[in-house]
């Protein structure tokens, strides 16, 4: 009996549970029916990942409302419970994945990634309804088949399973509703069962309790001040970092998640502060040895321990929020920024027209395009609401045939990277990398022909990682009583009512059939093109399974000892991560003060620090817009603006920005590709046909956030195109300096 149970149970119980974000009690009423012979499975699968989950007294026995299997083990938070009464029947709200424990069968590494990935897929295709692989395992390996619905597989299982996983007929992990007759081994008795469920959801809510985020001060007038026995030192330094369950290797043409937007400081920035969270996509070079940096690039002249293929330095996709040591308008605020890396870091793009830290544009290179009519790229980074404090902004980047058959150069592929964005106030596509600006390094350079973004993806089935980097937190240090002493800023975290600060969450991948089908059913047929959620299909959800603390300061060996008041967690059901306050009136306060002792950085209070050392008397520098050349200047090159009329925005960071209006391939970052006037029709229809697309907030490109709620951008970068210039136009600056 144990088959039908699983059967009946797994399909019978997620039919009947809807995933919701509500907070309140619901009461379902489930009557559920399997027929001899047949089973009608739906498409779809609700998980409720629950806190507590009440069920009333029947004697009905409900499968687990979730089934995580990662690569090899499975985090259960310890905030998670299940509370059951006396009379009622137990649920399962969460599935304890024991960790695999294999033996040495002469499988690589590589082909076991690539077993583990179709067996995930195949797995998620019975959850979906189509059962072809549970009958052909069972005859493989007998009922433990069922086993692997909470746990991974074995090398040996793997092995066995191996013919079923290549025959297997596996549609997308969000198919469309099938019905699957099911040919059980032994006969199944019609059963009609009613079981009444009070669900009690867990709240999604992530409630910031530290939110008094006042509008900075005045760099400018700030008294800093450095004691002389106090001396500056390079500081923090280092990673957090993830890594995530594996999924199909054809979810690789693009990804997306959430990332949290925050103010670190209450006053104003400080100088040496470099920070962000973000993404990392290469190209999928695994096993190339030959060098893909030619002679006379930063990579290849100056970073010899990445060869001999430089495949990690070569191309990327980088970029999210943070503050950065290039900024011309500073902000305690978080901004976004792109970094997108061409030729192994000798030249970067940040935004449409625009290079990377420094202020001209970007006049001899083919980079990044606008693409939206609605949003605004700031050069200096997208600004968002004054006391956005623990809000979170959706990112995609989605591999999109947009130039398919339109490069004249037969070098150039067709992978055209593009970025969605998901906020309170804006929603939908914003700018491309155009592929002749990943092939400017690969046209001609044989070792790296065909082996750049534009014509590799990434690798799909791996495990995808996400981070929070600090490039520099500048220090002080001072000694006394032959012990040094060790002073950070004052920085901030969002913490919410469970002490916990959440980097990113909701992460994804996906396989053609998300949009990049869609958008070439255009090209070829001219089949419209539908505001959609991303990830309504197509869609591989990919679980936390990992994370892990990395940070020390500068000529100090070993990391700062802080594990009693934070550490790196998993929330939800691997759906987010970010840090665990350990420490009760920590309230999201980073330790500001460390005693070197045994050579260890130890946090220590405020009230532990000598006043000889003169520490407790720091003010900071800031960082200023006067310390730069404030001013991005377009070039004399660009074109003029439709109609030669120049609009202003005034941002929250003191800035302000000059932008116009142009045909979608009259902008600067298009006319460089030289595209004769077919090819420049046809991208032109591409991109208007985008713009006749209603997204937006109503219709949003992504799911709602598990937890939290959306970030909102800066009003002053949500634009109305002017009347006649409402689709086919996109806005681009021309300059940004400060508000007079």
């Amino acid at each position: 009996m144990k088959k039908i149970t699983l059967y009946f149970c797994l399909l019978g119980f997620l039919s009947a549970c809807g995933g919701s974000s509500e907070s309140a009690v619901k009461s379902t009423t489930t009557t559920t029916t399997v027929p001899a012979t047949t089973t009608t499975v739906p498409a779809t699968t609700s998980t409720v990942p629950a806190t507590s989950t009440t069920v009333a007294a029947t004697s009905t026995t409900v499968a687990a409302t979730s089934t995580t299997v990662p690569a090899t083990t499975s985090t259960v938070p310890a905030t998670t419970s299940t509370t059951v009464p006396a009379t009622s029947t137990t649920v399962a709200a969460t599935t304890t994945v024991p960790a695999t424990t294999t033996t040495d069968l002469g499988i690589s590494g590589e082909d076991r990634d690539v077993l583990l990935g179709k067996f995930i897929q195949a797995r998620d295709a019975v959850i979906a309804g189509d059962l072809f692989f549970a009958d052909c395992a069972n005859k493989k390996i007998g009922e433990k088949v069922f086993e692997l619905l909470e746990r991974s597989p074995t090398d040996e299982e793997l092995l066995l399973l191996e013919e079923c996983l290549q025959e297997a007929t596996i549609g997308s992990a969000t198919t469309t509703t099938s019905t699957t007759t099911i040919t059980p081994a032994i006969t199944i008795t019609p059963i009609t069962t009613t079981t009444e469920l009070q669900i009690q959801i867990p709240p999604d809510e992530y409630d910031i309790v530290n939110v008094s985020i006042t509008a900075p001060v005045d760099p400018s007038e700030v008294q800093f001040f450095i004691p002389e026995n106090v001396s500056p030192f390079e500081g923090l330094k280092g990673y957090l970092q993830t890594s995530s369950s594996l999924s199909p290797a054809d979810s690789n043409y693009g990804q997306s998640f959430y990332t949290g937007i925050w103010s670190t400081f209450d006053e104003y920035l400080p100088i040496g502060f470099q920070r962000g969270h973000g993404t990392w996509i290469i190209p999928d070079n695994r096993g190339y040895t030959e060098p893909l940096c030619p002679v006379g690039t930063v990579a290849r002249d100056n970073w010899p321990e990445r060869a001999p293929s430089y495949s990690e330095v070569f191309q990327t996709i980088e970029g999210g929020p943070g503050y950065w040591g290039n900024t011309r308008f500073p902000d305690p605020q978080m901004k976004y920024r792109l970094n997108l890396i061409t030729d192994c870091y000798t030249s970067q793009t940040s935004s449409p027209g625009w290079n990377w830290g420094g202020t001209d544009n970007l006049d001899d290179q083919a980079g990044l395009a606008q693409i939206s009519n609605k949003l605004l790229y700031a050069p200096d980074g997208i600004t968002f609401k004054r006391g956005t404090h623990g809000d979170f902004l959706g990112q995609a980047w989605m591999s999109l045939p947009l130039t398919a058959g339109l490069s004249e150069n037969s070098s150039v592929g067709v992978n055209n990277w593009t970025l969605f964005l998901n906020a309170k106030n804006f929603s939908g596509p914003t700018a491309y990398m155009t592929p002749e600006g990943w092939n400017r390094i690969t046209d001609g350079y044989e070792p790296a022909e065909g082996r750049g973004l534009d014509s590799r993806l990434p690798a799909g089935d791996r495990s995808w990682h996400l981070s929070d980097e600090i490039g520099l937190i500048g220090a002080h240090r001072a000694r006394h009583n032959d012990s040094t002493f060790i002073s950070l800023p004052r920085i901030n975290y969002p913490v919410d009512e469970m002490g916990r600060t959440i980097y990113h969450q909701d992460l994804t991948t996906y396989s053609e059939s998300s949009i990049y089908d869609e958008i070439l059913a255009f090209l070829q047929n001219g089949e419209a093109i539908l505001p959609q959620e991303l990830d309504s299909k197509g869609a591989f959800s990919r679980s936390i399974d990992s994370t892990n603390f990395g940070w020390s300061f500068s000529g100090y060996a070993n990391d700062i000892q802080i594990e009693d008041i934070l550490e790196t967690s998993t929330f939800g059901n691997g759906d987010a991560w970010g840090i665990q306050w350990l420490d009760e009136n920590s309230q999201g306060k980073f330790p500001q003060y460390y005693e070197i002792r045994n050579g260890l950085p130890v946090p220590i209070s405020e009230n532990e620090v000598p006043s000889e050392t003169q520490l407790k008397d720091l003010v900071l520098p800031p960082l200023t817009a006067n310390d730069f050349d404030a001013h991005y200047n377009k070039s004399e090159a660009w074109p003029e603006p439709e109609g030669g009329r120049v609009y202003t925005s005034d941002l929250i960071d003191g800035s302000s920005i000059s932008y116009g209006w142009y045909k979608f391939v009259e902008q600067p970052a298009i006319r460089k590709l030289n595209l004769s006037e077919a090819k420049k029709a046809q991208l032109q229809s591409v991109v208007e046909a985008i713009h006749a697309t209603d997204w937006g907030p109503s219709n949003p490109v992504m799911k709602e956030p598990t937890f939290g709620k959306l970030a909102e951008i800066d009003s002053a970068l949500i634009l109305t195109p002017p009347a006649g210039l409402e689709v086919g136009y996109v806005p681009v600056a021309l300059n940004q300096f400060l508000t007079p």
